[in-house]
């Protein structure tokens, strides 16, 4: 078993050898005080790769740091930025330890011999960067991803990848309207829902490991089929966000004096 603490705002969880911290600035967060490479894999180092060095990403790869993942790689995507350049915007990111053991890149060898590999880029990437990878990755290799979008992905990824490697869909609901590597927090899915997906085809040993990943970094982990992932999500979230752009488009030009501040002071002639 696990033990947990709970962590209060503003205070600190030391982490280990390297003494990185990881500062909790919003609500309660409960951590794992046993690291999560020894919950997945027992006895053996773990190695994790996040792919796309954005907000999502260097959050996931930063508190997956902070819960006690061995090796971490973030890898840039961006084409043409030099070896390295995530890990020197890490370092000048206002997120604290989070460079102690994260391996900034854009060499796609060096997703070589992860045990776990998140796709965290836009939803229309994710796919083509699992069939890029697929050929390098190792045997019992679990891959996932943080789409708002499953069952479409979850078809594409599992007819990219070898057998011997395990897609597991993911959706952590947490983020913000900002984007960069500059406001990555750790605590960002603390006590956040992380929906995993599931079906026939479902690896059952990767799904449960999938499922400790993310109850490590304090996620409340439910399961949903990719299509009613998709259903659900689409009547919460992807519907009320269509609804408000499309409302913020509604008024026409000669409707300026009835929105925003100058309403009520706007004049009319009968």
């Amino acid at each position: 078993g696990c033990q947990r603490k709970t962590i209060l705002p503003g205070s600190h969880r030391g982490g280990r050898t390297d003494g990185s911290l990881l500062t909790i600035r919003h609500g309660t967060v409960t951590v794992f005080l046993n690291p999560v490479s020894c919950i997945l894999y027992p006895g053996e180092p773990m190695k994790l790769a996040c792919i796309g060095a954005g907000h999502v990403g260097a959050t996931a790869a930063g508190a997956a740091m902070v819960a006690g993942v061995d090796e971490i790689v973030l890898l840039d995507i961006v084409e043409g930025v030099p070896k390295g350049k995530a890990l020197d915007m890490m370092h000048s990111a206002a997120v604290g330890g989070f460079a102690g053991r994260i391996i900034g890149t854009n060499d796609y060898a060096d997703v070589a011999g992860a045990d776990v590999v998140i796709v965290c880029t836009a939803v229309g990437l994710i796919g083509k960067l699992i069939k890029e990878i697929a050929s390098g990755l190792k045997p019992g290799c679990i891959v996932s991803d943080v789409g708002s979008t499953k069952a479409k992905l979850v078809r594409e990824a599992s007819s990219a990848l070898p057998e011997s490697v395990h897609f597991v869909g993911a959706h952590p609901i947490a983020g913000s309207e900002r984007r960069g590597i500059d406001i990555a927090l750790a605590d960002l899915f603390a006590d956040r829902l992380c929906v995993l997906t599931r079906n026939e085809h479902t690896d059952e040993t990767a799904l449960t490991k999938m499922e400790q990943l993310w109850s490590g970094v304090g996620a409340r982990v439910c399961m949903l089929s990719p299509e009613e992932h998709d259903v659900v999500l689409a009547r919460t979230s992807h519907l009320p966000h269509a609804v408000a752009a499309a409302l913020l488009h509604a008024p026409e030009a000669g409707d300026g004096p009835f929105v925003g501040r100058e309403h009520g002071r706007a004049s009319c002639r009968g």
